[in-house]
């Protein structure tokens, strides 16, 4: 089995070769997806990521989930922390770490119900993920196990086993432009 640095070189390298035509058609199928489900319809509040470097396009469903008047909040790095705080529009962001849009609002996003999308580089069907090797969103997951969790990736991110730890929180779903992959089920 491949270890977790060499997948994530691994499918970085793919994931960068998508056009912008390929990546903008593969994430609005995928985006469709996610608006389709009853864990997204029923939802009150999400919490979605702000792509970055080829991730999948989540503008799409900010701007649906703002139109039709559920909670956002999107992820501001804190030093080893990432906090969640609500946003009302694109007017709330402006780019921080990595360069990536953060919210500039003190809105601290707080809720027992809650559907959050993670991106990540590398996705397994048991609903393993490595991200980037920071650990934030596993670090942030293993306090809100309760969430719904829905990882955004495309089909090339797809791989056929992640070595894991006790530290790596697995998703629920796996939402890409070919199939959604209902872990809990």
């Amino acid at each position: 089995m491949m270890e977790k640095p060499d997948i994530r070189k691994l499918v970085l390298q793919k994931r960068n070769e998508l056009s912008k035509e390929e990546l903008t058609c593969k994430s609005q199928l995928i985006c469709n997806q996610l608006i389709a489900l009853d864990e997204y319809k029923y939802a009150e509040v999400i919490y979605i990521y702000m792509d970055f470097r080829n991730e999948v396009m989540t503008n799409i469903i900010i701007e649906n989930a703002l139109h039709v008047g559920k909670k956002v909040a999107l992820p501001k790095v804190d030093k080893d922390d990432m906090i969640f705080y609500y946003i009302d529009s694109y007017q709330d962001l402006k780019k921080g770490y990595y360069g990536i849009l953060e919210p500039v609002t003190t809105n601290h996003a707080e809720e027992a119900s809650v559907l959050i999308v993670i991106p990540g580089v590398a996705f397994d069907e048991s609903g393993l993920r490595i991200g980037y090797g920071k650990g934030y969103y596993d670090k942030f997951l293993c306090k809100h196990m309760e969430y719904t969790k829905i990882a955004f990736g495309f089909e090339l991110q797809m791989v056929e086993k992640i070595p894991y730890n006790e530290y790596d929180i697995p998703m629920d779903m796996i939402i890409t432009e070919q199939r959604i992959i209902n872990v809990r089920s």
